[in-house]
């Protein structure tokens, strides 16, 4: 059964942007973020605390059994704790590259995702939520970027945290994760099969934003590129308006005198009055016919009804719409 709203996948590598754009695109389409990279971090963070080791086992196993990650209004919880910045370190972040590998791990959280997205309207942001979370999802995006650009965007995002960390040490650690994320056995860091690609290295988030808002709306209308309406009507309003001249013979004679039903369109040069305005005015039927044909009859109607002008002259004063021949 088709989903009312799309489910919308961002993956790439570490430092592309996809954190940043996920939130924004979601609060501009009013749709659920799935952070799936965070709920990781989240549960790495309570293996820290616990002093899990990052292998498994049955102390693994034992202690992601009620383990409890919710994500909710752009915030996750952690057994009911808002862990949202805490798992922002950089040493969470480490960890987390370990904890990503094992499956148990995976066997845990996978499932939760799934079902927040099940009825779509959501945005998943992370490294496989297009080939193995959600590979049905209805738009597909992947953002990569230069190796330095991101280390510079993770940089600042360490700096703005309170912690200096040199551009070196950063492009080092980057290279790293992408070499694990690219050549784990267990959802290996891929582009999405139908993923629009999306080089971000000179872009801000905002263009981002923009380019995968123009993406969807695409989607939306089927495929096809929206319509441009002003231009359209530009395109089609004079050969409709030279096609009515021509097939009505209607003519604008002032604004002042044009009546709200134009029924009388094509009675004025109609061989069922040949006598025009007066003939019509004064007869139910026409003299050169024993009936006048539908458009004499609809103005017809209108005129004897509406027009009570001498003959000749409209209700404005002007010419009456129903001509003279």
């Amino acid at each position: 059964m088709p989903r009312k709203n799309p489910v919308i996948t961002i993956d790439g590598p570490a430092g592309a942007g996809k954190s940043t754009v996920a939130r924004v695109l979601a609060e501009r389409l009013g749709y659920t973020l799935i952070p799936t990279g965070a709920m990781y971090r989240a549960l790495a963070l309570s293996m820290m605390r616990s002093g899990v080791p990052a292998r498994e086992g049955a102390e693994l196993s034992a202690h992601l059994a009620p383990l409890s990650i919710v994500v909710a209004a752009g915030h996750v919880y952690l057994n009911g704790e808002d862990v949202t910045e805490s798992i922002r370190s950089r040493e969470v972040a480490q960890i987390t590259s370990e904890v990503t590998t094992l499956a148990s791990v995976r066997a845990k959280v996978t499932p939760l995702q799934r079902e927040m997205a099940a009825e779509g309207g959501v945005v998943l942001e992370g490294r496989d939520t297009g080939t193995v979370v959600c590979p049905d999802a209805e738009v597909k995006f992947y953002l990569t970027a230069s190796l330095e650009a991101r280390a510079r965007r993770r940089q600042a995002e360490l700096a703005a945290a309170g912690t200096s960390v040199s551009l070196a040490a950063i492009t080092s650690e980057l290279a790293a994760r992408d070499k694990q994320d690219e050549t784990r056995e267990l959802a290996p860091l891929r582009r999405p099969r139908g993923a629009i690609e999306l080089d971000t290295s000179d872009l801000t988030a905002d263009q981002v934003v923009e380019r995968l808002m123009s993406a969807i709306e695409h989607h939306k209308n089927g495929g096809r590129a929206p319509i441009p309406w002003n231009r359209l009507y530009a395109a089609c309003k004079v050969p409709t308006v030279a096609f009515m001249r021509l097939m009505f013979r209607l003519e604008a004679i002032g604004t002042e005198n044009v009546p709200a039903h134009a029924c009388s369109r094509k009675a004025a040069r109609c061989s069922c009055f040949p006598r025009g305005h007066a003939a019509m005015r004064a007869s139910s039927a026409p003299p050169s016919r024993g009936r006048a044909c539908s458009r004499c009859r609809a103005a017809l109607r209108w005129c004897r009804s509406t027009c009570a002008a001498p003959v000749g002259r409209g209700p404005g004063g002007g010419a009456c719409l129903v001509r003279q021949r």
